[in-house]
């Protein structure tokens, strides 16, 4: 994008939002350079013929999101962080997504893809992905892991949004990393609900196991979960499923686990017969 003279506009500060794994909205706090470029959250900054505020700043490992009408997905950062912004663009000439960066240290981090889903997604926040066309919502970038991150801002040419450290600070933290075990059984009475339970371990620093259950058949759709565990901490999570019970739906049924990193499919007969078969543990770990 070329570069323009640019008028300092600052904006009202935000309502605190926060969310599990994130910093809450900032208010303004900064003042202009003398050239008018620099901002903080929840201020903005005129480029070109479009006002663009940036707001919100959340950093998580892993977020949901619908990969279908009724089905969940998770993206998992890895051994990193995804870092989300929040973007407002108003004007006749919106940037488009990828002339933002997110410079960390010295390192300049362009946005990362975004797993859409087919309605909406979970991300931590706005509504939905920025885009030219929906000019309010989210930009997200895949960060490395760095313990001596020290500064960290959104940048648009030369327009830059500084980010306070406390706001930041999750970015030096160990990600998470999950063991999962598995222990659903082969087969149930036709009118017993399936049993699941997932015994969950983070062998890496604090954070948030999101997954979800997704219903493949012979009826569909999907629960998630999210669990939060300390490090080295483990957890239980036990839930049934229970549609079949009481209709007429054939013999078997399908669904998938999802955890980050792993989507694990599992087939349970309904044998009629009232006793639940041996259960089938596996485990998996990332």
């Amino acid at each position: 994008m070329p570069s323009s003279r640019r008028a300092f506009l600052a904006t009202a500060s935000l309502a605190a939002a926060g969310i599990a794994g994130c910093a809450d909205r900032v208010p303004s706090s900064s003042t202009p350079t003398a050239d008018g470029e620099t901002a903080t959250l929840g201020e903005s900054i005129s480029v070109d013929d479009a006002e663009i505020t940036v707001a919100e700043f959340a950093v998580v490992h892993s977020y949901q999101y619908l990969s279908a009408p009724d089905a969940f997905g998770v993206e998992s950062a890895g051994d990193g962080w995804f870092a989300f912004v929040g973007v407002t663009a108003q004007g006749s000439s919106p940037p488009a997504r990828d002339a933002f960066t997110l410079d960390v240290a010295d390192e300049r981090i362009a946005p990362a893809d975004a797993a859409f889903g087919p309605v909406r997604d979970l991300a931590p926040v706005g509504d939905g992905a920025y885009t030219a066309a929906e000019t309010r919502g989210y930009l997200h970038f895949a960060v490395p892991h760095s313990p001596a991150v020290d500064t960290a801002a959104v940048t648009l040419d030369d327009a830059r949004w500084s980010i306070p450290a406390s706001t930041f600070d999750p970015l030096r933290a160990t990600p998470p990393a999950f063991a999962v075990t598995y222990d659903v059984p082969d087969a149930v009475g036709h009118d017993d609900p399936v049993p699941i339970r997932l015994d969950v371990t983070n062998t890496g620093g604090a954070g948030v196991c999101r997954g979800a259950i997704n219903h493949h058949g012979p009826m569909h759709g999907g629960d998630a979960f999210s669990l939060s565990l300390a490090a080295g901490a483990s957890t239980t999570h036990e839930t049934t499923v229970d549609y079949h019970v009481g209709e007429n739906i054939g013999d078997r049924l399908q669904f998938a686990v999802v955890v980050p990193g792993e989507s694990r499919s599992f087939e349970v007969s309904l044998d009629g017969d009232g006793t639940a078969m041996p259960s089938r543990p596996s485990r998996y770990s990332r």
